[in-house]
């Protein structure tokens, strides 16, 4: 006697319980839920950036530029589809961040500070890059020389 799929469901739900019938909607709906929380802001993208260039600059004892950063990531992360991509430019401007701005702790905590409570305007690290790149141009020192 051939069981059809419906007919295993149905003993499996039988031998399990009702709950476990639910537990497939329940799943998909913690998966939402789990990517809702798991996105990722501009200042935690940065971290990551840096963090994994250090990783490769010490396992490769070679320091790495902007477009094999970009590389590297491309080549070993599956970027969810409304995720930014961590091009070149992208890469480049996580440098420029991290020299200007994110170097000085003071600076650094202020971003961290204000991007965990939700209420930052740097939904991307070109807008990062903005801010640092002209205050730069106008006051021609660095951001975080001032605090």
């Amino acid at each position: 006697m051939k069981l059809s799929k419906s007919h295993v469901l149905h003993v499996l739900m039988h031998l399990q319980g009702l709950s476990s019938f639910w537990e497939c909607h329940n799943l998909r709906e913690r998966k939402v839920a789990v990517g809702d929380s798991l996105k990722r802001s501009a200042t935690q993208r940065f971290f990551d950036v840096m963090e994994a260039k250090e990783t490769i600059e010490f396992e490769t004892k070679n320091t790495i530029g902007a477009k094999t950063m970009s590389k590297y990531w491309q080549e070993n992360v599956r970027t969810a589809e409304s995720g930014e991509t961590i091009s070149e430019a992208f890469v480049d401007a996580c440098f420029t961040v991290g020299a200007r701005l994110m170097h000085n702790p003071k600076t650094q905590h202020m971003c961290v500070m204000t991007d965990s409570k939700g209420n930052t305007c740097f939904d991307s690290i070109y807008k990062y890059e903005a801010v640092v790149l002209a205050f730069f141009m106008f006051c021609m020192f660095s951001f975080s020389d001032c605090f």
